[in-house]
């Protein structure tokens, strides 16, 4: 009978949380909606400091910390309450066994001897089990209370805030949703709802001390609760600090290395001439970051004569700097409109990076065939014209007109002749070149165009801190910390470099079209002469490793 008592009592508490739950996740979001506005506009400089993006993310931790569900439940009275019900029942089963063995020759004699100690030990253990969660959220609830009571007068504990009950003040409150012609019955009816409702409202008041919700801060807490002691607070902080610390561990030192070989941001029109190079068809496919940068790595690692070392350095830098990139990607192509364009990229690059092939064509074999970098450039020139070809006259004009509806080898094959045309008009009369001049200008124009897309972190990381849904907001400003740490050094080499005025505005600064009508605009040099043979005309930039290497930047350099 006490345990069943206990049950109905603890029945009775989780009705009533059910009415306090709405209404607090109503009053946490607001908060956490202005507290943000607040946050994004104390932190709204475009070009942050690492330690001003620790800050902004230990901030935006805090609060999707303390807005969850679970951390606002476990420091309520309802979870001090159910722990405290589950140990009474916990008490009354220990009694149970004490009486046991104490009536043990009454036991003998029972028919039933073998089921009641079977049933004792299964209910035993069940509800150990089930108390284990309940006791813990309350020593939780009793640590955060303890460090604060003293402040706190009797009065202040028993006061009872206007949430806890404002649910069912407004279904008391509201009108009848059944319709009823007969006034008196009406009126009868309305008026034994409000009785209802209000002695369901002082079960309420009978069940809670505690008061509801206040922020203090960054801090979202239950109105009423002491301020959050500096150890928990600390320990929150802490969390976040350990993903920044997990992510600076994973530093991408071949993408840095990389990154330090150019000072500008000019392979993001370098790469593709649209006046020289004629299109293949009507409609040209829109860019996205990563498409190029993998089919620039594809045409450098097929040069021949290029040792094995810097083969592989590269396709260590491009691979992770990919790993920022489909994150920037991804974020800023919310609707979904380039993925044909980034399951192009990807599905080319793991072909690339894994089996050195490009359309079931092994690369290294082709360079080996091969007696310089123009005959390797023209040979997968043509094949990539023949892929499309091939798709142009087997394919009806109505799917044609699309390019976002192109087969992903299409788009592919349509990057790799453009970019391969542009490089062969660059170098037209300019046969001395090598093989490694080729190679270290690719390179520099993979890091250039990285350099481009990665001046965004800073806008994806603000970004990835707020969510509207709660359940993603602890993991989005987790994988925001860790992304942090990996690239606090990309970051700092990013921000020495002057960047053009339209970055300023985020959705332009993430978009690679906007970026190359921007610089044409600002610069109108001929993007062929940045890529041809090194002249007179050529600046020295800083590598990591402390040498430098010569740049052709064209006459606007």
């Amino acid at each position: 009978m006490v345990a069943t008592f206990f049950t109905l009592l603890l029945l009775v508490v989780l009705c009533c949380s059910s009415l306090v739950i709405p209404t607090a996740k109503r009053y946490i979001e607001s908060k956490y909606r202005e507290m943000y506005k607040i946050t994004r506009v104390e932190g709204g400089e475009c070009r942050l400091t690492i330690n001003e993006m620790k800050l902004m993310i230990q901030r935006y931790w805090v609060m999707a910390e303390t807005s969850s569900p679970q951390f606002v439940m476990a420091g309520s009275v309802l979870s001090a309450i159910s722990g405290l019900m589950c140990l009474f029942m916990v008490l009354t089963l220990v009694e149970a066994h004490i009486r046991l063995h104490l009536l043990h020759m009454y036991v003998v004699e029972s028919n039933y001897k073998w089921s009641v100690i079977f049933i004792l030990y299964i209910q035993s253990w069940g509800v150990v089990l089930g108390t284990i969660a309940p006791v813990s959220r309350w020593y939780f609830a009793a640590r955060f209370k303890s460090s604060e009571t003293g402040r706190r007068s009797l009065r202040d504990e028993l006061k009872i805030e206007r949430y806890w009950t404002l649910r069912l003040v407004e279904w008391r409150e509201s009108s009848l949703r059944v319709q009823i012609r007969h006034h008196r019955c009406k009126k009868l009816l309305h008026d034994a709802k409000r009785l209802l409702l209000n002695i369901c409202i002082k079960v309420q008041i009978l069940v809670d001390s505690n008061k509801g919700l206040d922020l203090r801060r960054d801090v979202l807490l239950l109105e009423g609760e002491a301020e959050l002691p500096k150890k928990i607070l600390r320990n929150i902080c802490n969390e976040v600090n350990k993903l920044i610390q997990t992510g600076r561990k994973k530093q991408p030192k071949n993408l840095v290395k990389l990154l330090n070989m150019s000072g500008n941001f000019k392979g993001v029109v370098k790469f593709d001439d649209n006046k020289e190079v004629p299109s293949l068809h009507s409609q040209e496919p829109p860019n996205c970051w990563s498409l190029p940068v993998v089919t620039l790595t594809r045409i450098a690692i097929a040069l021949p004569n290029i040792p094995k070392d810097e083969f592989k350095e590269l396709l260590s830098g491009v691979s992770e700097g990919l790993y920022f990139v489909k994150l920037i990607e991804k974020s800023v192509d919310g609707d979904g409109e380039l993925t044909s364009i980034r399951n192009a990229a990807d599905a080319v690059w793991v072909v690339a990076e894994l089996y050195h092939k490009w359309q079931d064509k092994d690369i290294q074999q082709t360079s080996q065939n091969s007696r310089s970098y123009m005959h390797v450039l023209h040979e997968l020139s043509g094949k990539a014209k023949k892929t499309f070809e091939d798709f142009k006259t087997e394919t009806e004009d109505v799917l044609m007109q699309n390019p976002l509806n192109w087969p992903i080898e299409v788009i592919a094959a349509n990057s790799m002749y453009r970019i391969t045309q542009t490089i062969l008009l660059a170098h037209k009369d300019d046969d001395q070149a090598t093989d490694a001049e080729v190679f270290e200008r690719l390179s520099v124009m993979i890091s250039e165009i990285f350099a481009a897309c990665l001046t965004n972190l800073v806008h994806f990381i603000r970004f990835e801190c707020h969510s509207n849904v709660i359940k993603e907001r602890v993991k989005r400003v987790g994988q925001a910390a860790v992304v942090l740490g990996k690239s606090e050094e990309i970051i700092e080499i990013l921000q020495q470099r002057e960047l053009p005025s339209f970055c300023m505005d985020p959705v332009k600064a993430a978009n690679i079209e906007d970026w190359r009508r921007a610089l044409m605009e600002v610069d109108n040099e001929n993007p062929l002469a940045s890529i041809s043979a090194v002249s007179s005309n050529e600046t020295s930039v800083p590598q990591s490793n402390g040498e430098h290497v010569s740049i052709e930047l064209g006459d606007g350099g």
